[in-house]
């Protein structure tokens, strides 16, 4: 429910919920409007092998009990799917990129079956409140008559706007920040500026571009690549007023003969959801108790049994012992929320509205782009950060000499003989050390 996910706000500012778009859609009932949504539904549609589900009759007069059978047969195959899915070809089929194979296999006949339900119940739907074609009156008249049926039609639209693009289009930033001694430095600002460079988001391009998307393949039966381009970045601060790292984070497009500017948005909400505090020793005792279970886990990392495996895994796994997912996935330490668009018709794009991105940092020369963020950096932060009292001392402490005191060294074992402490010394120095000197 939305009061629980920490994605909401941020999907209310792209045009990712229900409630957003019929709002939009209330305000504006065009002709263009309704010829997306009639076109997104069509894409769906083409994006989705259906001839060994239904007949080209069924696919264009669907009926409620069509859509039952469909409903049925999709959980059918997803309980056949559940019992082989311990089975290593379920994986070498995509690990093979054999679509033909794959597109026939229990989970993606699932997915299919249950996907295509959904979509047959939307154009049911869609024709019911008259909306067959792209017009503004009979978008408006929908809206009036239509009712619940088609709000929810609506919804499942939006649903599947999101899934087609949430996983090229948009990344989510993990960790972000500087390692010593850089931190004191505001190197973690610089950092977090550089990951809206057009460098990143060539070698973004670069890594996927012409990769086939696993599960759009696997639904079509054939290839399906899709472009990699990255226009809105998210991640979370650690607590929750905010992150000193994020706070006043933005790039002006001027450095690069632009408009407007690239900055980091709070939203809202904040999330206490994380599973940081769960050890991976208990993810494996976790393991083993879903696997002594009679029905098995539902989650066995296959691509396309859903998203986040390691959140439902722990879900299920708490489920199953009478302990609620809910509280014991938050981790007590609420953290503040930030999106971070890359483009200026971000929304227009993720939505299907647009068919280019216009980026907001744009350049001939990814690497002059880099370097020209790094030098806006420097004036805007470091310039005057080291002339603070204590900030050069700081950075000073770390040394690389034995014994070395250094915030990113990796700390080696107790030392148990001479001969330790002899490789130790070798390792910190460019030329072996005499241990008498």
């Amino acid at each position: 429910c939305p009061e629980k996910r920490p994605d909401y706000k941020r999907d209310e500012r792209i045009g990712w919920t229900r409630d957003t778009v019929l709002k939009h859609l209330t305000e504006h009932p065009t002709a263009e409007n309704a010829a997306w949504l009639l076109s997104a539904l069509g894409e769906a549609f083409e994006a989705l092998q259906t001839d060994d589900l239904v007949t080209p009759q069924e696919l264009e007069a669907p009926t409620p009990e069509l859509i039952e059978s469909l409903t049925t047969q999709g959980k059918e195959e997803r309980k056949i799917h559940q019992q082989h899915a311990k089975n290593h070809a379920v994986k070498q089929v995509q690990v093979d990129a054999a679509w033909a194979e794959l597109v026939g296999s229990h989970l993606y006949k699932s997915k299919r079956a249950l996907t295509l339900a959904s979509l047959l119940e939307t154009r049911l739907a869609f024709r019911k409140a008259g909306l067959t074609e792209a017009s503004g009156e009979q978008l408006a008249h929908a809206l009036v008559t239509g009712g619940e049926d088609f709000r929810k039609a609506v919804g499942r639209v939006v649903r599947q706007l999101k899934a087609v693009r949430v996983g090229i289009n948009m990344m989510d930033v993990s960790i972000c920040g500087a390692l010593a001694p850089y931190s004191p430095l505001l190197g973690g600002k610089l950092v977090s500026m550089l990951l809206a460079s057009p460098e990143l988001r060539a070698a973004y391009a670069q890594r996927y571009g012409g990769m086939a998307s696993v599960i759009a393949s696997g639904m079509k039966g054939e290839p399906v690549r899709r472009k990699p381009e990255l226009v809105l970045l998210g991640t979370t601060g650690l607590f929750a007023g905010g992150s000193s790292q994020y706070n006043r984070v933005k790039i002006p497009a001027s450095i690069l003969g632009g408009t407007g500017e690239v900055r980091y948005i709070k939203l809202e909400r904040e999330t206490e959801y994380a599973t940081f505090h769960i050890s991976q020793a208990t993810m494996e005792e976790m393991k083993f108790f879903m696997e002594q279970t009679s029905d098995g886990s539902s989650v066995n990392g296959i691509f396309g049994e859903g998203v986040n495996p390691k959140m439902r895994k722990i879900s299920e796994s708490f489920k199953a012992i009478g302990f609620p997912p809910d509280k014991l996935l938050k981790a007590g330490t609420p953290r503040a929320v930030y999106m971070i668009p890359l483009a200026h018709n971000y929304r227009e794009y993720l939505q299907g509205r647009a068919e280019q991105p216009e980026y907001i940092l744009s350049a001939e020369d990814p690497t002059e782009a880099t370097e020209a963020i790094a030098e806006f950096w420097r004036k805007r932060w470091l310039a005057g950060r080291i002339h603070q009292p204590g900030v050069l001392d700081a950075v000073s402490r770390h040394t690389r000499t034995y014994p070395m005191l250094h915030g990113a060294a990796v700390r080696l074992p107790e030392l148990e003989s001479e001969a330790d402490e002899q490789l130790l010394l070798d390792l910190y120095s460019e030329t072996p050390l005499d241990l008498e000197e």
